[in-house]
């Protein structure tokens, strides 16, 4: 019975949430030609203390994996979800297509 339920709310589902993304376009902050794409909200507020401690100097390997992609000022992007410090976005123009991850809010235009 709840198999059936699902079948029938499922595809509704799918459609309502794809309804909410919004595109937009990507800035680097601060003038910057990039922009990154962290793996999620965490992986965002990991690399800001990496990034507060100058770590990002010293040892940029330690902020790579913690990135999904890095991405040209002006690429296109899904928000699929908005936050207060980072949009969950997929990224819909340019190499990095079909990428999925947290952009900082600021980064939008």
């Amino acid at each position: 019975m709840w198999l059936a339920r699902l079948a029938i709310c499922g595809p509704i589902i799918v459609i309502s949430a794809s309804a909410f993304a919004k595109e937009s376009t990507l800035a680097g902050i601060d003038g910057s030609e990039t922009v990154f794409i962290w793996k999620d909200k965490a992986a965002h507020s990991e690399a800001m203390k990496l990034v507060g401690a100058g770590m990002h100097q010293t040892s940029p390997d330690l902020l790579l994996p913690l990135l999904s992609c890095i991405v040209s000022s002006g690429t296109e992007a899904n928000i699929t979800d908005r936050g207060i410090v980072t949009n969950e976005v997929t990224i819909t123009s340019g190499p990095s297509t079909g990428c999925h991850g947290d952009a900082a809010t600021e980064a939008f235009r």
